[in-house]
């Protein structure tokens, strides 16, 4: 069977890929350099008093005499709790940092509040940012504190004068941390190398064009070869040749791609699933870079039919092609759920929320949150763009 040579990649597909990775490098670089001008302005930003009638975005400190205990925790946590602190004037406040703390930071404070040494400690020290306090804190929190004087002092209505509307998150890191970088890095890495795979492509166009016009000259030389030959074993001719020609000619059909022999199916179906969890990846990356990320259906689509028929070695069919959609159908909902579970992971910041934690109760949190229409909402621009995408590209390889 003749080896042809792999076809020139199309003059569009370089330029696609140098556009993308283009526009991926400038926006990781651009966000790059915000995100250390950021970080030059928290290093010089003075730390504001708590104002727990106030919001705002900046961050603020804390002193205090007395602490309870933790009165609520978060479910998406792994040890952050709430707790009601007192400063020198028995002003209430309510903060939120790690349990850990308590003993090792604030364990005198935690004495002389529930025990009778007359030894006064030091005032007890946090930094945070103000949080709005939600209803369910709220209701803790007046349980707790009339709990903690022992009679009812506290309900709805004077809740605002004892501990205002804002708690002191001690959780909460600034958002020019590294888990933001992240996100800018992969923007530039993913940029360099689909810019460099394009120029690649690009370059290699001349060469790959060449070895197939030689390849293509030399299979017309050998059919002019054959269409003349003569079997001297075989004088009887005919319009096609000799009539040995239609040995040759099953032969030259039983190498064609309708008969042979195809790949393993098992090696073809994985490889179907491996290359369009690519689309699934790139889903993510461009979710987390604040764009739609729908397109990336094309790119499932595209990476499973390319696993199937070129690593794989089966031909396209019917089949194919059911297949590879579903399989990019289920690599982008598990793309799209990777996705909203990391952003729920940085919403619930403040909690030091576990990312596997919250991909587990993903669906529970979409339900509490109200994000179950969106969710598939976007799910569904995924699939709309890989059904369209494998359908098409598969008819045309049938």
């Amino acid at each position: 069977m003749n080896n042809a040579p792999k076809k020139p990649t199309p003059v569009w597909q370089c330029v696609v890929l140098m556009i993308v990775g283009v526009i991926l490098l400038i926006f990781g670089l651009w966000n790059l350099a915000n995100y250390f001008e950021d970080v030059a302005e928290k290093q010089n930003m003075e730390v504001q008093w708590f104002d727990l009638y106030s919001e705002s975005e900046e961050l603020q400190g804390l002193e205090f005499m007395l602490i309870s205990d933790a009165f609520a925790e978060y479910t998406y946590g792994t040890s952050q709790g709430f707790y009601i602190v007192f400063d020198d004037e028995m002003y209430g406040y309510i903060i939120c940092m790690e349990q850990d703390r308590l003993a090792e930071e604030f364990q005198a404070n935690y004495d002389y509040t529930f025990t009778d040494i007359e030894t006064v400690p030091e005032s007890g020290y946090v930094e945070g940012y103000a949080v709005e306090i939600d209803e369910e804190i709220k209701e803790y929190a007046i349980e707790y504190f009339n709990f903690f004087w022992g009679e009812e002092v506290m309900d709805e209505s004077n809740f605002y004068d004892y501990l205002g509307a804002y708690y002191l998150d001690t959780t909460i890191e600034p958002e020019t941390e590294n888990t933001s970088i992240a996100t800018e890095v992969v923007s530039i890495a993913l940029g360099i190398l689909l810019l460099i795979v394009g120029i690649c492509k690009l370059a290699g166009r001349g060469k790959r064009i060449k070895a197939q016009e030689q390849w293509e000259k030399e299979q017309r030389e050998k059919e002019i070869q054959q269409a003349f030959s003569f079997d001297s074993s075989n004088p009887y001719m005919t319009d096609m040749g000799t009539v040995g020609e239609e040995t040759k000619a099953e032969e030259v059909r039983s190498e064609s791609p309708e008969v042979q022999e195809q790949g393993n199916i098992a090696v073809a179906l994985i490889a179907s699933v491996i290359c369009a969890s690519i689309g699934a990846v790139l889903w993510v990356v461009i979710y987390k870079l604040g764009y739609i990320a729908g397109i990336t259906g094309c790119v499932a689509a595209v990476g499973a039919l390319f696993g199937y028929e070129k690593i794989g070695k089966r031909q396209v069919s019917g089949g194919a092609i059911v297949w590879c959609i579903f399989v990019s159908l289920v690599v982008l909902l598990l793309g799209n759920a990777v996705a909203y579970a990391w952003e729920f992971t940085e919403a619930f910041d403040s909690a030091k929320a576990d990312f596997f934690v919250v991909l587990g109760q993903l669906p529970s949190i979409l339900d509490e949150y109200d994000c179950i229409g969106s969710f598939f909402g976007d799910w569904g621009m995924g699939v709309f763009f890989a059904a369209i995408s494998g359908f098409s590209i598969g008819n045309r390889k049938k």
